[in-house]
């Protein structure tokens, strides 16, 4: 895993796009192999707590806050949105 350190040095877009990576990667085994649709939506959790703790963030963490609470839906299979609609909205 990445430190907060080193991810702090990434833009915010380049942080966006670590994170939109991994849901596509979920997006890939979401009907496939329930293993590694989470494990693609647990990394991409653990990178949104890096942005989080990212002070460029701080007037956005709104954004980042909602992306995280639809993930934990898509993780414990209570959300109405199927993975491809987070990604997009990024």
């Amino acid at each position: 895993m990445i430190s907060q350190e080193r991810w702090n040095t990434f833009s915010k877009s380049q942080q966006i796009g670590h994170i939109g990576a991994e849901l596509m990667r979920a997006k890939v085994w979401q009907d496939k192999k329930r293993e590694y649709f989470l494990d693609a939506l647990t990394q991409g959790m653990a990178l949104i707590h890096l942005s989080l703790g990212d002070p460029k963030w701080q007037s956005e963490i709104h954004m980042l806050e909602g992306l995280r609470k639809e993930m934990e839906h898509l993780i414990n299979g209570t959300s109405v949105y199927n993975v491809e609609i987070l990604y997009n909205a990024l």
